[in-house]
């Protein structure tokens, strides 16, 4: 077997006696002479051999003594011993006889003396093996682990880098009050969520669910974010109500083709949308996303309308913007969450979900917190998906 050399220590007593020995493996055989249980210690330590021959030729011979030498050496090292005459009874006296081989060698038959040293060998070639095998496999547990710690402080640095990517939170933009959460399933995320106050009159805000999970998704929404800001800055998206429509699906249309041209392979999905504070006014993309966002008023909680294609796998989506008035008099929440709060609801099917989801808010939780609890966020150990929730609430009519 590769990388095993066979080391046979034959130890006799008065004479060298390798007539039994199997020629192929003469080269392999170191002789020598014992006469105390000490020499025997000694040359095993010298030595170190890896299959033990012990030939018994003197009736006086302490063979018990030197089989516990060999054995406190190494209980795994082989022991064939060979004797000449039934007197050496002594032999299967010792409380180590299941570990040796005995060969009487007067009846012994053609080849049985090569059958026991090949099936020794064997045995010690195994065990280098699996000692090869067990060394590797620690090693690569060792380097493994010493990956793990550096991939978890990689991504614990990322994901604290990540948070501070996102908006302050809660803040009140006139009288309007916005909060969010983003709950991670792993330490990053690939949901996000930003919102601004622009003019001191158009709150402007997404929610964003980047397909797959982990440090590739999160690297898009950190690219998300920076394009955005880039566009909103460069291009002065809502100056106006007259390019109010316009400049929504100018922004969405530019992410696309941008995100196409990276060949990233992966897609957006989400929720964008501006309110004009001053009448109330809401225009708004849904981009390939669900559930969809949910408005609460007096107690009645109910999905808004829209339809669209997700970012980044069309190239012309076309997306419709829609328009709604929100309350105008009395208080109302709008809600919005990624797909991953589906995956924790115990209705099985998408419908069910939904009309679930719908009920609990109709509740009219006031915080963030009040809704983590009605989904009961904080027994689950383990998301299979990220989550992350949007809540924009007006206590004071435009």
């Amino acid at each position: 077997m590769a990388g095993f050399n066979p080391n046979i220590l034959y130890l006799h007593c008065a004479h060298q006696c390798d007539v039994y020995l199997p020629h192929e493996v003469k080269k392999s055989v170191v002789f020598k002479q014992v006469s105390t249980d000490k020499s025997v210690t000694l040359l095993l330590n010298e030595l170190r051999p890896n299959v033990i021959v012990l030939d018994v030729a003197q009736s006086d011979m302490n063979i018990a003594c030197i089989v516990d030498d060999i054995h406190d050496f190494d209980s795994s090292v082989p022991l064939v011993i060979l004797y000449h005459r039934v007197a050496h009874d002594a032999i299967f006296e010792t409380e180590h006889a299941d570990y040796i081989d005995t060969l009487y060698i007067p009846a012994l038959l053609p080849n049985q003396f090569a059958h026991c040293l090949n099936r020794a060998m064997r045995s010690q070639a195994l065990r280098h093996q699996n000692a090869y095998y067990q060394s590797a496999l620690e090693q690569a547990n060792t380097e493994l682990k010493e990956y793990i710690r550096l991939l978890e402080r990689d991504q614990k640095a990322g994901k604290q880098i990540q948070a501070k990517l996102l908006p302050k939170a809660p803040i009140q933009y006139g009288h309007y009050h916005v909060d969010h959460k983003v709950i991670p399933s792993l330490y990053l995320s690939g949901d996000f969520i930003d919102y601004g106050f622009i003019n001191q009159r158009f709150v402007a805000f997404y929610l964003c669910d980047v397909s797959g999970h982990g440090a590739a998704s999160a690297f898009v929404t950190v690219w998300l974010k920076q394009r955005v800001r880039r566009y909103f800055y460069k291009e002065a998206y809502f100056l106006t109500d007259a390019t109010f429509e316009k400049d929504v699906v100018d922004l969405l249309n530019r992410l696309n083709t941008e995100f196409l041209n990276t060949g990233l392979g992966s897609h957006i999905t989400g929720f964008m949308g501006v309110i004009d504070t001053h009448t109330g006014k809401m225009h708004y993309i849904v981009a390939g996303h669900l559930p969809l966002p949910i408005l609460v008023v007096d107690g009645q909680a109910q999905y808004l309308e829209g339809k669209g294609k997700p970012v980044g796998i069309f190239e012309q989506p076309n997306w419709q913007v829609y328009q709604m008035a929100l309350p105008v008099g009395k208080p109302f929440s709008l809600i919005a969450f990624s797909d991953g709060v589906l995956e924790i609801l115990p209705p099985e099917n998408l419908i069910e979900k939904e009309r679930y989801l719908l009920s609990l808010m109709s509740t009219s939780p006031t915080t963030i917190s009040n809704i983590t609890q009605l989904l009961q966020l904080e027994g689950i150990a383990s998301l299979p998906d990220d989550i992350a929730i949007l809540k924009m609430d007006s206590e004071i009519s435009p």
